[in-house]
């Protein structure tokens, strides 16, 4: 999604210019002569990640291969660190101008990790504030322009929103146990469940793509669809503009969430065996995550409540949603919230201002040349 906003900005301008690498079905329908299909490289967790070795493997051969015989005039790496990272090293030996688009580890705050990735691409462009901030402290340098999410998800009247689901008024409220296999094996029946104490209620669960539409009803086929439960296609920033509240699992959606004012509740499950293993990493201190949901992490403070592996139960979630879904001073709450993680994610206009930046170093300067002259 973000390289397709990208792409569209600077097809624009340069209507000549040629885009290749990898993506999904958007940056597919912005232009972009794909090498590798990325939405199949989403997972959850070190066993799910090993069963899809093999597929990353030949991915990351196929691209690395593209990538050499290519020879861009600029590459744009763009979050996947597992494959990007390894490849920005590449393009880095063969003297291809590179930059990392939403670095990995955008969180961490070990300088050696940081300068790691710093080393490896001509200019880094971080999303959130919070993660430049981390890499300017320890004196490295990098474009942040505010997170493009922002210009991507315009508020959506409830009116138009009701016309373009073609629903009657009503009381909603949402369902999105996440585009993984996992997400949803893990958290739709805890979601359904949580749902159904919450009788007059009709729930909406948005499918991004037809994908995730095909996983959603094949978990569904396994129990009774219930009627109040509506499966909608591609819709899902007017289905959080008509809700009430949501159950969210952790992701990009919490953010789009916060700038569409919906309060919600965030969720992330592992298997048992993932689940041990953070435990373990944890208790090495190899792996500490005092907060995962992004608009916390924004903040640095838990402005949005987080339910993690068995604290993810109908009991639990039930209690924290219902006060939500009502007038009173939790609704109240959690929409002022909401409102200063959408202050935090900058001004409107970051595409354009990354695609200023992202066109002057495609047209030869460097990173400083190109900040200077914004």
């Amino acid at each position: 999604m973000q390289a397709a906003a990208l792409v569209d900005k600077l097809k624009q301008r340069h209507p000549e210019w040629h885009f290749v690498g990898v993506g999904g079905q958007h940056s597919r329908r912005a232009g972009v002569t794909l090498w590798a299909d990325s939405s199949l490289w989403s997972i959850v967790g070190v066993t799910e990640a090993l069963t899809r070795l093999p597929r990353f493997l030949l991915d990351y051969w196929k691209i690395r291969t593209a990538l050499l015989r290519a020879r861009p005039a600029l590459t744009v790496m763009i979050d996947s660190p597992a494959v990007h990272m390894r490849l920005a090293g590449v393009a880095q030996k063969a003297g291809l101008r590179c930059l990392y688009y939403f670095p990995p580890s955008g969180w961490s705050t070990n300088p050696k990790r940081l300068r790691s990735i710093h080393a490896r691409a001509e200019a880094l462009i971080p999303a959130f504030a919070y993660s430049a901030e981390q890499y300017r402290q320890n004196g490295l340098p990098v474009a942040h322009f505010g997170h493009p999410l922002v210009d991507l998800c315009p508020p959506i009247q409830r009116q138009v929103a009701l016309e373009r689901l073609d629903l009657p008024e009503g009381r909603y409220a949402a369902l999105m146990p996440g585009s993984r296999t996992q997400e949803i094996r893990l958290l739709l029946p805890i979601f359904l469940e949580t749902a159904r104490r919450f009788p007059g209620w009709t729930w909406l669960l948005p499918t991004a793509n037809p994908q995730l539409d095909q996983r959603v009803r094949r978990a569904l086929s396994r129990v009774a669809k219930p009627e109040w439960l509506h499966i909608v296609p591609g819709r899902s920033r007017e289905v959080m503009s008509v809700c009430r509240a949501g159950l969210l699992a952790s992701g990009s959606a919490t953010l789009e969430a916060c700038l569409l004012d919906m309060p919600h509740l965030i969720c992330y499950q592992l298997n048992p065996v993932d689940w041990q293993i953070a435990k373990i990493l944890n208790f090495l201190g190899l792996f500490d995550v005092p907060m995962f949901g992004l608009p916390n992490l924004v903040m640095q403070a838990k402005v949005v409540p987080e339910y993690l592996q068995h604290e993810v139960n109908p009991a639990n979630l039930t209690l924290a949603l219902a006060p939500l879904l009502e007038d009173g001073p939790a609704r109240q709450l959690a929409q002022e919230r909401l409102g200063r993680v959408r202050e935090r994610l900058g001004p409107p206009g970051a595409v354009e201002r990354i695609a200023d930046f992202v066109e002057k170093m495609a047209l030869g300067k460097s990173r400083d040349e190109a900040l200077r002259e914004l």
